[in-house]
């Protein structure tokens, strides 16, 4: 299968979850635990970049379990250093250009090394080191103009609506 359901089911639970007031008063007396798992999953999460552990088929599961311990965090302290983290404008600008990055990166990534490498990705030279940052020079590009000439006028049109809630 292409795709996973437990990221899925991940933010679907804790959507559900953080609705609860039991919930929130719970996170908020137990706040230690949800330090803890973000600790151990923010180690987990170096040791897999690094390629020196591997959960097998569970590596996304702790993905997701890792980005689930990052909404708590900022959940639960609306003054901690990841909601300070998560507010800085570097960081929003990315956010907000995240998806069209997500979109052309490998494309062009895929389209680079394949005219200009035969397909072959890993980066033994220079020209490689090269490639990737045209690569991302040129994700970038796309992404930031996809934003404000494709995003940016949808959310405006969307904006001009307003949603009732039906009783």
């Amino acid at each position: 299968i292409p795709w996973r359901a437990d990221p899925l089911f991940a933010g679907s639970l804790l959507a559900w979850c953080v609705r609860s007031n039991l919930f929130i008063r719970y996170l908020s007396r137990y706040s230690f635990v949800v330090y803890a798992i973000f600790g151990v999953l923010l180690l987990w999460a170096g040791l897999f970049t690094a390629q020196k552990i591997n959960f097998g088929v569970f590596n996304h599961s702790c993905l997701s379990a890792f980005y689930v311990s990052i909404i708590l965090l900022t959940l639960m302290e609306h003054e901690g250093g990841m909601t300070c983290f998560l507010n800085f404008s570097p960081i929003v600008w990315f956010g907000k250009i995240s998806y069209g990055l997500y979109l052309f990166h490998q494309p062009v990534h895929f389209l680079l090394f394949g005219i200009f490498r035969k397909g072959f990705h890993a980066i033994n030279t220079w020209q490689d080191v090269i490639l990737k940052v045209l690569a991302l020079i040129i994700s970038l590009i796309l992404a930031i103009t996809s934003y404000y000439l494709l995003e940016m006028p949808i959310i405006r049109y969307g904006h001009k609506f307003k949603y009732v809630k039906q009783v």
